[in-house]
């Protein structure tokens, strides 16, 4: 901490804009950084598995349960802040949790459509052309049936 003396927590009314919410967190909070690297390890998973429809709807489904269950780990957290935290973020809005937790997980359920969307457009791409090939073929059969 500076020598100005400890931070105080900002209240929700006294929130001007988010970029100054964002920089009232000590982000140097191991808690804090280990909940970054949780995201970005899901980041990284939902990439890494973009092939695997099924790990990507168990992830999917998992993580929005958790956004679904936000409000009571945000409760949950409000009550135990001191055994991880040297400050109250969780107010009972719910500003600080939607900020570092269901945005990120959200943004990760939004890449997943965006893959799967992805996916679904080459799969009917694949189908148009077999169809055409398989066009092209049947007329090809015909064009010799007829020579003979």
């Amino acid at each position: 901490m500076d020598s100005s003396g400890p931070k105080r927590p900002i209240r929700i009314d006294e929130v001007n804009d988010f970029y100054t919410y964002i920089a009232t967190i000590d982000w140097t909070e191991k808690w804090l950084i280990a909940l970054i690297m949780f995201h970005v390890t899901c980041f990284f998973l939902v990439i890494v598995t973009r092939r695997s429809g099924f790990i990507q709807a168990i992830i999917f489904i998992t993580l929005l349960l958790s956004v679904y269950f936000a409000e009571n780990l945000n409760e949950l957290a409000a009550k135990h802040w001191q055994l991880f935290s040297t400050e109250q973020y969780f107010d009972s809005s719910g500003l600080f949790f939607s900020t570092v937790y269901s945005t990120p997980v959200l943004f990760n359920c939004l890449l997943l459509l965006f893959i799967w969307m992805s996916n679904l457009g080459a799969a009917l791409s694949d189908m148009r052309q077999m169809k055409i090939n398989a066009r092209r073929k049947a007329e090809e059969k015909r064009k010799e049936k007829k020579e003979d």
